[in-house]
Parts: structure tokens; C-alpha cells; sequence
């Protein structure tokens, strides 16, 4: 319970048997996505023009690295 607890928001009273289809996400995933909404909110024209496409770069460079692939053989699609 102190794992869960420290890494999801998860009700302390609720027993999550399904993380398959209706799971949540750790902590640190979720205030790494707020922090990428607030950036998207703060200049929306300069986040759909430039910083996406930036923060996708980096990811698929990230990836590559970590799995030993080129990363010209990487894309992101949406899960």
C-alpha cells in the first residue's frame, strides 16, 4: 500500500483490479503531463507550430537510445 499510495492517487479504499483498460498513471507522469499542458496553455500557437514537434524529437532520440534502434526507425502514435 505505501507503493501505491507514494506513485498513484489511487482512493486508499479502493481496490484496483482493472489497471488494464481503466488504469491510472504514477505521480510522476501525471505532473509531467500538467507541466506539458501549462506550457501548451501559456503559448498554444507556438506549442501546435514548433514545440511539439521539438518535444516529439527529443523523445524519439530518447527512445532510440534506450533501445539500441535508429531513430529515423521510430514513430510516435498515440496509444
Amino acid at each position: 500500500k505505501q507503493l501505491r499510495s507514494k506513485h498513484f492517487l489511487l482512493d486508499p479504499t479502493y481496490n484496483n483490479l482493472n489497471h488494464g483498460s481503466f488504469g491510472t498513471i504514477p505521480r510522476p507522469v501525471l505532473e509531467k503531463q500538467n507541466e506539458l499542458v501549462l506550457l501548451q496553455e501559456s503559448n498554444p500557437d507556438k506549442w501546435f507550430r514548433e514545440t511539439i514537434y521539438t518535444l516529439s524529437e527529443n523523445s524519439r532520440v530518447k527512445l532510440a537510445e534506450l533501445v539500441n534502434a535508429d531513430v529515423n526507425d521510430l514513430v510516435l502514435v498515440e496509444n
